[in-house]
């Protein structure tokens, strides 16, 4: 008998959100001697819904604002992207994307909670 559709909506929402704490842990660790943009574009990796979005690989925040502000991307996608600017340099009022807030948190999936978990855990900017 095929699975049904339901089980494995429920399988994925019943597992554990994945741990991140390592890989941001060897974050802030490289951040102390190495090139801030490839720590931005290492931490934009941890995020599956970046995976091809320009600007990431190489790092380059100016392209990476323009595609988040243009509507393109999902409401989740800009936060993330908002997020990563804040880590980048802090400033609310530089990025066309916006500032990040705290109820930014609402649009994020269950792996950029994660990773932000893991940042806020131990936090650390560019």
């Amino acid at each position: 008998m095929a699975p049904r559709i339901s089980d494995n909506a429920e399988d994925i929402l019943n597992r554990p959100p994945p741990d991140h704490s390592k890989a941001l842990s060897a974050l802030k660790e490289r951040a102390k001697k190495e090139d801030p943009a490839a720590i931005a574009a290492d931490l934009a990796k941890l995020f599956p819904s970046l995976r091809g979005s320009p600007g990431i690989a190489p790092w380059k925040p100016e392209e990476l604002d323009q595609w988040a502000a243009s509507g393109g991307p999902s409401s989740g996608t800009a936060a993330v992207v908002r997020f990563l600017f804040a880590v980048w340099n802090g400033s609310e009022d530089h990025w066309k994307v916006g500032p990040f807030r705290l109820a930014d948190l609402h649009n994020f999936d269950i792996n950029a909670l994660a990773v932000f978990q893991a940042w806020a855990a131990d936090p650390f900017w560019l």
